[in-house]
């Protein structure tokens, strides 16, 4: 199992027992053009580190900027993409696609079960009259859709794949362990310290919070936070599994914002 550590752009933070070092961010692509990311990259590479990129969704503006810093790139990078539109520019390049967490679509919403398993039964106006509202368990075809992701369809796994022997995917941690369905051509990189739940369009960087804010908890006490538009909920603190109940062989790496 190989350990990696997510690290914002900028962070300058001990990497010792990890093996390789991800740097980026997934709401916000105002690091893309600075050459101080790119000393950031060719600091860790010459410590002896394999080095990483997370990128956000690409604006008009971003997309020219991740065009320039694929070129200025010497080595082959893996680069953690959010949008097919950069899947495709790295996939045209001499570097590595990952599908990023919010590529790949994984509905990760730490409230979901509670909403349809602890709701009271109340009266509801629906404009016309009240009628009684009940909340019952979800099936459990749909409870498994809100562990797995479509970009484990059949359809999606070609796609991405195209060609290639393997391709990595960043997924959250389920609450509920790892899906069965996971394609055997996609290996997985699972992110352990906090879930996405929600991103936020992203302001000009003045307006980002570099701390972490947090907006409450959910009803299983779970605390969900925010930090630089992306919203999330602490995974180390969620109830469920972790990565002992992922099946054997799928999960090849862990991704983590901790510190060693």
């Amino acid at each position: 199992m190989e350990r990696c550590v997510w690290l914002s752009p900028g962070e300058d933070a001990p990497v010792d027992g990890y093996d390789r070092v991800f740097i980026g961010d997934e709401a916000c692509g105002g690091f893309l053009p600075t050459s101080g990311f790119l000393s950031q990259i060719d600091a860790y590479a010459s410590s002896g580190y394999k080095v990483g990129i997370v990128t956000p969704y690409l604006t008009p503006e971003w997309e020219i900027d991740f065009i320039a810093l694929l070129e200025k790139l010497t080595n082959s990078t893996e680069i953690v993409v959010n949008d097919v539109g950069a899947f495709r520019l790295v996939q045209k390049s001499k570097h590595i696609p990952i599908i990023g967490r919010l590529l790949m679509r994984q509905n990760t919403d730490p409230a979901i079960h509670s909403f349809f398993r602890d709701q009271p039964t109340r009266d509801v106006y629906d404009y016309n009259d009240y009628v009684r509202l009940i909340h019952a368990d979800p099936p459990q075809a749909l409870a498994d859709h809100f562990a797995s992701s479509p970009m484990f369809s059949t359809e999606a796994t070609a796609l991405f794949l195209s060609g290639r022997e393997e391709m990595t995917v960043m997924m959250d941690r389920p609450p509920r362990g790892m899906p069965a369905e996971v394609p055997r051509h996609m290996r997985v990189m699972l992110n352990m310290d906090d879930v996405l739940v929600s991103i936020l369009p992203c302001r000009s960087c003045a307006d980002c919070p570099n701390e972490e804010v947090l907006l409450g908890k959910t009803r299983a006490n779970i605390p969900i936070y925010r930090k630089r538009n992306t919203c999330c909920y602490k995974a180390a603190d969620a109830p469920g599994g972790a990565s002992d109940t992922s099946p054997p062989g799928y999960v090849t790496r862990q991704i983590s914002r901790k510190r060693a």
